[in-house]
């Protein structure tokens, strides 16, 4: 059911029932008169209860939210059945790995057999008039005994276990079927050790399905219908996961949800995953096996963490799954037209979880662009890369040219915009919401222009660029002396694949710091120390350095003082020893620092067989000048200052080396 007719026929039903005593009761009728010829399917069901006020209210929540939930029509089943069994057999000709010739191979499956089924033919159909009063029953039933046989919930609040237990769907595909007591059967009894981790108990079962595996996307338009056909081909996408991993949990018992970011704050796409609600919080997980799927508290918590396979990652919002629903914002505003609601705010079936996961911010906006007609609604949006566009993470109410946009994750460039006709529309200047929780817009100065020196187009904060810049670091020490007899610091994980910043707690005074690397080679971009000031942290020029390289390469060290991070050096020590493998910093006087930032290099540089043009933004995308690549670094001359940046290449867009957006103070990138 499109969002259109599922609010079109709660808003009619509601007209017309207006006499129920409460809320929940006009849900209920509204479900009931929806069903149609299957409403006394559902009436058997609340009859069954009439002894058991506790199951009947459960099957009163089931049946309330039920209307607008659809799955497969389970017709499809046999047809589809000699697909996936065409796909079982290229992954077993492939030993179930995935190579390019499996992905080749299985897309061109499903291109082929696409148009024999003709899925048009099988729209999806309505639980509310099609789901039958024995399966119901059977299903509720074997949600409570799940429930109080599993220590780790069986104290849950009764409001949680109908929020995250007790459904039969965690999002609108598989067709209705027996998964529950099937995952029943094989598992029960595996959360009955209170003694036990839950995480470690939740991973030994998981890794009993760790064959299934992330099908990178391809053949992913592939109707998976059920979790019998999900378990044959053992391949699907993130969202497909995690209602496996939903269905699994929930059925023995365990409080389980589906959570997603819509647009990453700091580059391109988004993401679902699940959680685990134990004692009220909320544990994220990694859908998909992996040895360490636990890490996403931290990884999603806005923070400074930096995961050596992921890097660092922003979220400007999360949101959960829901088999409840909300009709709030502008889905549930009258005068709002349908069109001018972006697709993520016409789902009833999500509600914001965010401050789940990080320090948010409420953000004030004053609108500096004409508001269009009859529009009562402005939208916070991020940068999405791989489209060159801005995608909407949030509403907000329209009020005197005033909108609040409520807990935003920091960290992140924000536009705020209006939606009209499916387009994105500035309603006024892009901003940073710092970590600090203040906010700062960005505006191109056209009367002070400046020289932008870049050595790449991005970041380079995925999990391979990041390794190959941030993993070897892992042992590198920074000291007042050769010796090591006075160390400041001493890493001990992996460093951001771009900005690093170290504080030290010493008042001793230096005029030079040795930093040791672990590893012969030599790859960075910028290293800058600074002083201690009664303000703040101050900056401290003209400083040399001076590193046992060969004579070839020992005129281009200063580049990693130079004051651009665009720039850098990129070569090797000439001995393997440790005392060989230093380099050594002059700050020209003894001075009290305070911090240092260190900025990697990586082997990926602007290529010379390519042109790159670089825009900034003045309400839309301002094509501003090209330059041809040159290997090592390249500068835009004379560049409106103070804007917000963007460089894109000729080459094909990449999708794991998307630009990103920046902005450019004193000869250093700063990322978004």
């Amino acid at each position: 059911m499109k969002y259109s007719l599922f609010l079109q026929t709660i808003l009619i039903l509601s007209f017309f029932l207006t006499a129920c005593t409460s809320p929940d009761d006009l849900r209920l009728e509204q479900a009931l008169a929806f069903a149609g010829n299957n409403r006394g399917e559902l009436e058997k069901v609340l009859s069954y209860y009439a002894g058991d006020s506790l199951k009947q209210a459960a099957a009163r929540f089931l049946i309330m939210n039920m209307t607008g939930h659809t799955g497969y029509d389970p017709s499809i089943i046999p047809l589809l059945q000699p697909v996936y069994q065409k796909h079982v057999a290229i992954s077993q000709k492939y030993d179930w790995k995935r190579p390019n010739d499996w992905r080749k191979e299985i897309n061109e499956l499903w291109n082929e057999e696409r148009v024999k089924i003709n899925l048009y033919k099988y729209p999806n159909i309505q639980d509310a008039q099609t789901v039958k009063a024995d399966w119901l029953i059977k299903e509720i039933n074997l949600a409570f005994k799940a429930w109080k046989e599993n220590v780790y919930t069986k104290n849950a609040p009764f409001e949680e276990f109908c929020k995250y237990i007790l459904p039969y769907r965690f999002s609108d595909k598989f067709c209705l079927d027996n998964n529950r007591k099937t995952f029943y059967d094989r598992h029960h009894g595996i959360f009955d050790d209170v003694s036990k981790d839950f995480r470690e108990v939740t991973d030994s079962l998981h890794f009993l399905y760790s064959d299934i595996m992330n099908s990178a996307g391809y053949a992913a338009s592939m109707p998976i219908c059920n979790i019998a056909g999900y378990e044959q081909i053992k391949r699907g996408i993130c969202d497909m996961q995690t209602q496996f991993n939903a269905h699994l949990m929930s059925a023995l018992g365990m409080a389980v949800a589906i959570d997603f970011v819509p647009m990453w704050g700091n580059r391109s796409e988004g993401h679902s995953w699940n959680a685990l609600i134990v004692d009220g919080k909320t544990h994220p997980f990694e859908p998909f096996w992996d040895e360490d799927r636990w890490k996403y508290n931290k990884l999603y918590g806005n923070s400074d963490f930096i995961d050596l396979k992921a890097s660092k990652f922003r979220l400007p919002k999360v949101f959960r799954k829901s088999y409840e629903y909300y009709l709030t914002g502008p889905m549930a505003d009258k005068n709002e037209k349908p069109n001018n609601i972006p697709n993520l705010f016409k789902n009833p079936w999500i509600r914001d979880v965010s401050t789940e996961y990080f320090q948010t911010s409420d953000v004030t906006i004053d609108l500096s662009e004409n508001i269009p007609e009859n529009t009562c609604y402005c939208y916070l949006c991020v940068y999405n890369a791989l489209k060159m566009t801005w995608h909407p993470v949030q509403w907000g109410k329209i009020n005197k040219k005033k909108v609040i946009f409520k807990n935003m994750g920091r960290g992140i460039v924000y536009l705020p915009a209006f939606y009209q006709n499916g387009e994105v529309i500035p309603a006024a200047p892009p901003f940073i919401l710092d970590k600090n929780d203040k906010c700062k817009q960005v505006t191109p100065n056209r009367h002070k222009k400046e020289e932008i020196t870049v050595n790449t187009i991005t970041p380079l904060s995925t999990g391979l660029t990041h390794t190959l810049a941030g993993a070897h670091w892992i042992g590198c020490y920074i000291s007042g002396s050769e010796e090591r007899k006075d160390t400041l610091c001493t890493l001990t994980d992996s460093i951001d694949s771009y900005c690093n910043y170290i504080t030290f707690d010493t008042s001793r005074k230096y005029q030079k710091i040795c930093l040791a690397l672990p590893q012969k080679t030599i790859a960075l971009s910028e290293i800058t120390f600074y002083e201690k000031n009664e303000n703040r942290p101050e900056e401290i020029p003209d400083i040399r350095v001076t590193a046992n390289v060969s004579k070839d390469s020992v005129k281009e060290l200063y580049k990693i003082v130079d004051g651009l991070s665009g720039t850098g050096f990129l070569g090797s020590f000439d001995k393997d020893t440790p005392k060989e493998k230093i380099l050594t910093f002059d700050l020209g006087k003894e001075t009290e620092i305070t911090a240092i930032s260190i900025i990697p290099k990586s082997g990926i540089q602007v290529d010379n067989r390519t042109n790159y043009t670089l825009y900034y933004w003045d309400n839309k995308w301002i094509e501003e000048k090209t330059v041809k690549g040159n290997g090592e670094s390249i500068t835009f001359k004379n560049i409106p200052s103070e804007a917000l940046y963007l460089i894109k290449s000729d080459k094909p867009a990449d999708p794991y080396f998307t630009e990103r957006i920046f902005t450019y103070k004193n000869g250093r990138i700063y990322w978004w």
